[in-house]
C-alpha cells in the first residue's frame, strides 16, 4: 500500500512540475503577445509541428487579430488544466481569458504545450468569445 501511495504522490509531483514549466512558457508567450512580439513566438516558442501544420504567416495573422480586438488590459489564467504523459511526451492544456478595455468582448484561449525531451513548446492554440465553445477536454470544465 505504501508503494502505491508513494507512486501516486510521485506521479502528482511530476505532473505538477510539468504544468509549472508549461505555465512559465505560457507566461513568456503571453508577454510576447502583449508586446506584439509575434516573431519571438514564431522563432522560439512554436513547435516544429505547429509550424508544419499552420504556416508561420497564418500564426502571425492570428496573433495580430487576437491583440487588435481592442485595448488589451490583461490576460489571466483560468482554473483547470489537462496534463498527459505518453511515451515520454508531456502535453499540457491551459485556458486563459483575454480581458479588453471598454465594450470589447472578452476572448478565451486554449493553449496546448508539448514537451518532447527539451523545453515546452506551443503545439496549438484556439480562441473563442464563448468559453463553452472553446474546445477542451470534457473533464476540465
Amino acid at each position: 500500500m505504501k508503494k502505491v501511495v508513494a507512486l501516486v504522490a510521485l506521479s502528482l509531483v511530476m505532473l505538477s512540475c510539468g504544468v509549472g514549466d508549461a505555465e512559465k512558457v505560457a507566461d513568456q508567450y503571453h508577454n510576447n503577445m502583449k508586446n506584439k512580439n509575434f516573431q519571438a513566438i514564431a522563432d522560439h516558442q512554436l513547435s516544429m509541428d505547429a509550424k508544419a501544420i499552420t504556416p508561420v504567416e497564418q500564426w502571425m495573422d492570428l496573433f495580430n487579430q487576437v491583440t487588435t480586438m481592442g485595448q488589451l488590459k490583461k490576460i489571466e489564467k483560468l482554473s483547470g488544466f489537462n496534463s498527459n504523459m505518453d511515451n515520454g511526451v508531456t502535453t499540457v492544456v491551459l485556458r486563459y481569458k483575454y480581458d479588453y478595455a471598454g465594450d470589447t468582448q472578452d476572448l478565451y484561449e486554449k493553449l496546448i504545450l508539448v514537451k518532447d525531451g527539451g523545453e515546452f513548446e506551443i503545439a496549438g492554440a484556439a480562441w473563442n468569445v464563448d468559453l463553452d465553445k472553446l474546445p477542451m477536454p470534457s473533464n476540465n470544465k
